[in-house]
C-alpha cells in the first residue's frame, strides 16, 4: 500500500500546480495545512517564497467545522 503524502508533500504539490498555472496566491483553510512539523511549515513557506507566489490564511471565523 503506499504511503500517503504528508501535508509538507501536498502543500509543494499545490505550490506546483500554481505555478504551471499562473496562479499567484496560494489560499489555505489552516496553517497546519503547511506541515506536520515545525520544520516542514519552514520549508513550506521557504518553498512558497521560492515559487514567487503568495500565501492567504482563512481567518477562523471564516473556516467551516
Amino acid at each position: 500500500m503506499p504511503k500517503p503524502k504528508t501535508k509538507a508533500k501536498q502543500f509543494l504539490q499545490r505550490l506546483k500546480e500554481a505555478k504551471a498555472n499562473g496562479v499567484t496566491l496560494i489560499v489555505i483553510k489552516e496553517p497546519q495545512e503547511l506541515g506536520d512539523t515545525y520544520e516542514q511549515m519552514v520549508e513550506s513557506l521557504n518553498q512558497l517564497a521560492a515559487h514567487d507566489l503568495n500565501l492567504a490564511v482563512l481567518p477562523e471565523d471564516a473556516r467551516e467545522g
